[in-house]
């Protein structure tokens, strides 16, 4: 899909007898390969801070809090690169190159990104174009060799992070610190599903813009995809809150990034599990199964509701969790509601079944909802708790690891209840 960008920048075909005095920029040029020289990156600056875009400014949201130059997140840089580390072959040999790598991203190629996209949505207004066609169809070629030096550049960094898709990274990672396969799967994830597509969008929208104005030579944009018909600052600003996302694959602790998918939607998912289980005939043994069922289903609720407000304070860049901790920490949610879900839905057929038929299948699916809890707040209690405690600006530290331990008792007499109701 990256490449499909490229494809679309050329479709900016400018036609010089429409507009002489848009020079020589008949079209983009090749996507270039190397890096931009310091004359040339001077002249790109000029270019771009030659045009007012004051007027313009404040109709584009900005860069919001999670940019990488927002103080909270220059915060959360590790220390990945303290003199002990440096001396470690694993950290020469493997992380090295990968540490350059996304310390180039967050520097350099991800904030040029917000940039040229900021001034390339402002330059392709019809209004703009409409008013000064030559000026902005030019800045608008002067923009090519940069983005596509830039997204160059972030495919390359991404190479080199994930050299071969095929082979999968190590999930026994703890000392790979901030550089854990569960960080760069999760920022891979960012690029290749959703900000490639997004850039792709978005660099349909000047085509557009600029065929609509009959400032180009016929240029069918289909074999690239449909032309939109209005981009809006809030569609830019969407592509560049995805890339906020992506940067945010660094800079945001561990803590937050297994705890950002642990949304309402998920508790909404249980508590449409609680419902049906009121639904059910009159079957007296599934019956009490379900009664012995929602209490578990109300803790686990419990616990993915309270634990997020509990990693809001600043906590350390990575743990000491492996890349398999953290995924299984991150999937809990989703987990427990699909569990639930079934274990609902099986009372549900055997509830209209007769008495006692296949009762005993319950007894497999609770020692999995068990084994999926207890090893979840395992975790919890080992790798996240102690991590809480250690924050000084959290107030509340110590009542939460006595409620964990509260929760823990009664989840366990909860499930031996649930147990012992489904062998009676």
């Amino acid at each position: 899909m990256s490449d499909s960008i490229t494809k679309g920048i050329h479709a900016l075909n400018i036609n010089p007898a429409q507009k002489n005095s848009a020079e020589e920029g008949d079209s983009f040029q090749p996507i270039l390969k190397g890096g931009v020289d310091s004359d040339e990156e001077e002249f790109y600056q000029d270019s771009l801070d030659s045009v007012d875009f004051t007027s313009y400014q404040d109709a584009l949201p900005q860069n919001n809090a999670n940019s990488v130059d927002s103080p909270s997140n220059q915060a959360n840089v590790s220390q990945v690169d303290s003199p002990s580390n440096q001396e470690s072959p694993l950290f020469q040999g493997e992380l090295k190159p990968k540490k350059e790598a996304v310390d180039q991203l967050k520097s350099t190629f991800f904030p040029r990104l917000r940039r040229l996209i900021t001034k390339l949505h402002l330059c392709s207004d019809p209004a703009r174009l409409s008013n000064d066609p030559a000026l902005y169809l030019q800045r608008i070629l002067d923009f090519q060799p940069k983005f596509s030096h830039t997204i160059y550049h972030i495919k390359r960094a991404l190479h080199i992070l994930c050299p071969d898709k095929t082979i999968y990274l190590p999930k026994n990672d703890q000392p790979f610190q901030e550089l854990k396969s569960f960080r760069i799967c999760q920022f891979e994830l960012y690029l290749s599903c959703v900000l490639w597509n997004e850039i792709h969008e978005f660099i349909q929208a000047p085509c557009a813009s600029i065929e609509r104005l009959g400032l180009s030579r016929v240029y069918s944009l289909a074999r690239y995809g449909s032309i939109p018909t209005t981009w809006t600052p809030e569609d830019t600003s969407e592509v560049l809150g995805t890339i906020d996302s992506a940067i945010g694959c660094f800079t945001r602790s561990e803590c937050e990034l297994v705890l950002w998918d642990w949304s309402d939607e998920k508790i909404r998912g249980i508590n449409k599990s609680m419902k049906n289980c009121h639904g059910l005939h009159q079957n007296e043994p599934v019956i009490q199964i379900a009664k012995s069922l929602l209490p578990i289903m109300k803790l686990s609720r419990l616990l993915l509701s309270k634990l997020p407000p509990c990693c809001e304070e600043r906590l350390p860049h990575f743990t000491e969790m492996r890349t398999e901790q953290l995924e299984s920490l991150e999937e809990l949610p989703r987990k427990v509601v699909s569990c639930f879900g079934d274990f609902v839905k099986d009372l549900i057929t055997a509830s209209m079944q007769r008495e006692g038929h296949h009762i005993h299948d319950f007894d497999e699916k609770a020692r999995s909802l068990k084994s999926l809890l207890d090893s979840s707040s395992l975790i919890i209690s080992l790798h996240i708790i102690p991590l809480i405690s250690d924050a000084d600006s959290f107030p509340g530290q110590n009542s939460f690891k006595t409620w964990h331990i509260t929760w823990r008792d009664q989840f366990s007499l909860a499930m031996e209840n649930l147990m012992r109701t489904i062998r009676s």
